[in-house]
């Protein structure tokens, strides 16, 4: 959503921390299970989705790993529910990095539902 303004933020001394790398979970979910004011989301998710499934990545990976390489920003926090969840993120973390390749077809998606991508305004 800011990946535009990181470079000049950054260069401004600015250190750049995100959250929220899994949407509140919405990256996890059956596209059946995503409520009806998420729905915009959906065709997102799935290319997401394709994107992990060609590559043999899981969700949890490429989403991870997406922000990881991202060389503007410099700290993660990630939200767990139990122990299993902070392993596997761990885990991603140890992984190499997404291929340039993934990386530009990732930043080419291009939301047009800005809004929904701030759990702030979901209802």
């Amino acid at each position: 959503r800011f990946e535009s303004f990181l470079p000049q933020l950054v260069s401004m001394g600015v250190e750049i921390h995100t959250r929220s790398v899994y949407l509140q979970g919405l990256f996890q979910m059956e596209p059946i299970q995503v409520p009806n004011y998420l729905e915009p989301l959906q065709n997102y998710l799935k290319i997401v989705r394709k994107i992990a499934k060609r590559n043999q990545l899981s969700i949890g990976e490429i989403c991870l790993r997406f922000v990881i390489n991202n060389p503007f920003i410099n700290k993660v926090v990630i939200g767990i529910d139990n122990l299993s969840q902070l392993k596997d993120n761990v885990s991603i973390c140890q992984i190499d990095n997404l291929s340039e390749e993934i990386m530009i077809e990732l930043l080419s998606i291009e939301v047009k539902e800005k809004k929904l991508l701030n759990p702030v305004n979901w209802k």
